[in-house]
């Protein structure tokens, strides 16, 4: 469950400092929002699995031995479910908060 939110906050936070940068980087604003979404996403799911992968596969021998697969699994479950609510959440702040 707590894999979940991280997902979502980490997500958030990325779709709303890309739409932030936007007013001021001039690569970002000649995309549209469905690229900027699909951006965010893809940024967001590197940043979240790139540890959970890497002591998966790479790691092994790093990990520690309380860690099981199936615990490292459900990590990369939660995080990966995390970023469609990550990126619900940042346009429900967009469209709430910030217009």
């Amino acid at each position: 469950m707590g894999s979940f939110f991280i997902g979502a906050v980490v997500t958030a936070i990325v779709l709303l400092t890309i739409d932030y940068a936007s007013t001021f980087w001039p690569l970002l604003a000649t995309l549209n929002e469905f690229e900027r979404v699909l951006a965010a996403g893809i940024i967001s799911i590197i940043l979240l699995n790139a540890r959970p992968l890497a002591l998966k596969t790479i790691w092994a021998h790093r990990r520690n031995e309380f860690l099981l697969d199936e615990d490292l699994n459900a990590i990369i479950r939660g995080r990966i479910f995390g970023v469609p609510a990550g990126v619900v959440v940042a346009i429900l702040i967009e469209l709430c908060i910030l217009s």
